[in-house]
């Protein structure tokens, strides 16, 4: 079993500084069958002060704060230009593939934030190199996706695409209105140590990873949804990071 990363005494996995106030938000990611709602209040207590500009990238025409709730500037970020267009008021569009060439717009940004999008991409080193740099000294990130191990995202990597995304729109029927859906890669997304090693040698001074447990995909399925909250409560029993279901990242340039 990997280990468990070391806790500050507030309980804030040790490499990002405890008073970035993140002790609350730990125990209920590990629970929470719905990340979103604690990302958003980690991405709230983590903004660094004196923050003008934030990325949220690829959240498509539905990004993760609606209005936009802060007084500067919020990006976002999508290669999708239809997407983009149906932007509401509030948002400043940025057209890019996030693992390409970004260069022109280096050291913009205090805050960097995505949620779902990590597991989308097919170049996790180029992800992380264009998030250092377009960030200011000092600047954070924080990324939530799911964890290759986790048996649904395990099966829907073997799965071919088309047999895969019948899946979750039917195991998840709300996710059949999308636009569109993504083929799933999961490039840098484990729960396991060598993780923190490489976002660390891309340059990042302190990084840190919540992860948790519980997932919805199986809650509809009546012989498979008690199985699957016993499971997971075994899992963050024993806190054993393969099998987590996602992981919150955590980090500073």
């Amino acid at each position: 079993m990997t280990p468990v990363p070391a806790m500050t005494p507030d309980g804030v996995p040790e490499g990002l500084p405890p008073s970035d106030g993140l002790a609350p938000f730990v125990a209920e990611f590990r629970q929470a069958t719905d990340k979103r709602p604690v990302l958003r209040r980690v991405i709230e207590a983590l903004r660094p002060p004196g923050t003008t500009a934030a990325l949220e990238i690829g959240p498509g025409a539905e990004p993760l704060f609606t209005p936009p709730p802060w007084g500067w500037r919020y990006v976002v970020n999508d290669i999708s230009p239809d997407a983009l267009a149906r932007l509401g008021p509030g948002y400043e569009p940025f057209h890019a593939d996030i693992c390409g060439d970004v260069s022109a717009h280096a050291g913009r940004f205090d805050l960097i934030f995505s949620c779902h999008v990590a597991e989308h991409l097919d170049d996790g080193l180029a992800f992380y190199r264009n998030q250092f740099l377009l960030l200011k000294p000092g600047g954070r990130f924080v990324r939530l996706h799911p964890v290759l191990f986790a048996p649904p995202f395990a099966a829907n990597l073997l799965l071919p695409d088309r047999l895969g995304r019948w899946t979750v729109q039917t195991l998840l029927p709300h996710r059949r209105a999308q636009r569109s859906v993504w083929p799933a890669r999961y490039r840098w997304c484990t729960a396991l140590r060598r993780e923190e090693a490489r976002r660390r040698a891309v340059g990042f001074r302190h990084v840190a990873c919540i992860v948790g447990y519980h997932h919805h995909y199986v809650r509809h399925v009546p012989l498979l949804a008690p199985l699957n909250e016993r499971l997971c409560d075994a899992f963050t029993a024993a806190d054993l990071r393969p099998m987590a279901a996602y992981c919150l990242w955590l980090g500073v340039k």
